[in-house]
């Protein structure tokens, strides 16, 4: 029992994938979309820095042409 009890208070140290942050907010994104320039973002805030800045992608700077689509693979890895 006191090996159960010393092993929890070992400090676990996981590491995040870039690919899993938000280029926007920094953070884990939970609902992930990819731009038609092949970008994942937040949906929320890709879409206030459309409402904001207009439709370019705010990391490429090209014109966001197409609609938002939902990055599943990100979503799946992120759960």
């Amino acid at each position: 029992m006191q090996d159960f009890i010393n092993a929890s208070d070992e400090k676990i140290v996981f590491t995040i994938p870039d690919y899993l942050i938000c280029k926007i907010t920094f953070e884990i994104m939970e609902d992930p979309v990819v731009t038609d320039s092949g970008q994942t973002y937040e949906r929320s805030a890709i879409e206030e820095h459309i409402e904001h800045n207009g439709r370019t992608d705010p990391f490429t700077r090209q014109p966001i042409k197409g609609p938002l689509y939902p990055c599943v693979g990100i979503k799946k890895a992120v759960e």
